[in-house]
């Protein structure tokens, strides 16, 4: 696909990509907005996406608060050109899975949207793309026209970072081949994710965090 993306979209998805320890986007995530602002003809909605990650813990306002990644992204979109009212977050997610069950539960489902376009980073897009088709694909079956559009990671992470998220990106998308043989519909998917899922289920406070790689961490 072309650096410029010439369709017409219900709604970008931006998955989330994390936050530094001082609560601002990474250099690849920036990366990934970019492309959604580069979207022409305009979409009528924005989604971005994610509260955060168990990979770290979440980064503090002036206040204490907690800084939810999504509202990090949507700052950024408006403050280079988008309308308000036409970014909408998601601030629910913790990952990929995540990601997609609250975007199309929450947002799409409900606004009736169809053609949808999803922006990720090139490590990240073949999970992204087998989680966003399982999921949207769900009966009762909505017809949704998924399309995918992969940024760069050239430079924009050591190395070592990239081939350790690779790697795990790799083994992730193993994990979920097996988890989407037995989870077919959205009753057994809600299931899964708030009784099995260790980012969403009741048994734990909070959310279980994942000890990781340092090097790894960053790409978080």
């Amino acid at each position: 696909m072309s650096s410029t993306v010439r369709q017409r979209y219900d709604a970008v998805i931006v998955p989330g990509g994390g936050l530094n320890d001082r609560g601002q986007m990474h250099p690849f995530v920036e990366k990934r907005l970019e492309a959604a602002l580069r979207v022409d003809p305009p979409p009528k909605w924005f989604i971005v996406l994610s509260r955060g990650t168990t990979h770290r813990v979440p980064p503090m306002d002036a206040a204490g608060r907690p800084i939810d990644e999504a509202t990090v992204s949507a700052n950024y979109l408006i403050s280079n050109g988008a309308q308000p009212t036409s970014v909408l977050k998601e601030c629910w997610s913790l990952d990929t899975i995540g990601n997609a069950y609250f975007a199309r539960y929450m947002i799409v489902d409900n606004l009736d949207l169809r053609r949808l376009l999803i922006i990720t980073s090139d490590f990240h897009m073949e999970r992204t793309k087998a989680i966003f088709r399982w999921v949207f694909d769900m009966r009762p079956t909505k017809l949704f026209d998924l399309d995918f559009h992969s940024v760069s990671d050239d430079g924009l992470l050591s190395s070592e970072a990239l081939a350790l998220r690779r790697e795990k990106e790799a083994q992730g998308l193993i994990s979920l081949q097996k988890t989407m043989q037995r989870v077919q519909g959205p009753s057994e998917l809600a299931k899964f994710l708030f009784v099995e899922h260790g980012a969403y289920k009741s048994d734990q406070n909070p959310p279980e965090q994942k000890t990781i790689n340092s090097e790894l961490q960053k790409t978080y």
